[in-house]
């Protein structure tokens, strides 16, 4: 609530326009035709390519945990998700939030800030387990709690669902956590919809090359959708941290 949706983009319409790059919003596409290097848009339009980025990006990872449906549960993902959130976000309440990564790092830090009591739980034994070692992870851990925040950290939530005029979490230590509202931060994977009927060599994610080529001449993908090659240990990896 710091600040409004249209103080946080990128870049404007009249950047674009000065880079000579047409926008074309609203516009979702259907199929990619690599032979004859074009796109068909839902409105039965083509548009041709000479090179193609695919960049659709990721959709958030939703843990399979029995009764997560029936609670208010919600993601951090779009302008969509942080609206319906907010609403329910009463100073005094109780949140929780599964996943300590960055997405859960940023709703732990807006929840405390809004006034609420947080219990953050995380799977694996350290907090950013995917961008820390052990011992900065302990210092982050340190000043996360000295907000007041409780972490449960090396702890899964194995079922959730009404109690009384709230919820409660059980967790694989046998633990009751009780709450008014859950942020589910679990991670994400890459949106491979469109890519259906491609035959781009993929898995997780799009495979990629280090110059971010896919197995498709002309055709290069970015961000959360790839694959990429991890060049200190080796194989590749699906990474959302593009920073």
């Amino acid at each position: 609530g710091e600040r409004q949706l249209s103080e946080i983009g990128i870049e404007d319409a009249a950047w674009s326009e000065a880079q000579s790059i047409e926008l074309v919003n609203g516009a979702k596409v259907t199929a990619i035709d690599h032979q004859a290097n074009s796109l068909e848009l839902a409105s039965g339009e083509t548009v041709a390519f000479k090179k193609l980025l695919l960049a659709t990006g990721s959709q958030p990872s939703i843990p399979p945990i029995p009764g997560l449906a029936d609670v208010p549960a919600h993601t951090l993902f779009c302008t969509d998700d942080a609206e319906a959130l907010r609403p329910l976000c009463k100073e005094g309440g109780r949140a929780l939030v599964l996943g300590i990564g960055l997405i859960g790092m940023q709703a732990i830090s807006a929840l405390t800030e809004l006034g609420l009591q947080v219990t953050a739980v995380e799977m694996q034994p350290k907090v950013l387990p995917l961008i820390l070692d052990g011992d900065a992870a302990k210092l982050v851990a340190q000043r996360i709690e000295s907000n007041g925040v409780t972490l449960k950290l090396g702890t899964a939530i194995t079922e959730c669902g009404p109690e009384g005029d709230s919820f409660v979490a059980l967790t694989d230590g046998g633990e009751r956590i009780g709450f008014d509202v859950a942020v589910v931060a679990t991670g994400m994977r890459p949106d491979l919809e469109l890519l259906t009927d491609l035959s781009v060599e993929k898995d997780r994610g799009i495979k990629v090359s280090e110059t971010m080529e896919t197995s498709l001449p002309g055709i290069y993908a970015a961000g959360d959708v790839t694959e990429y090659p991890n060049w200190v240990e080796g194989g590749s990896e699906v990474h959302a941290h593009w920073l």
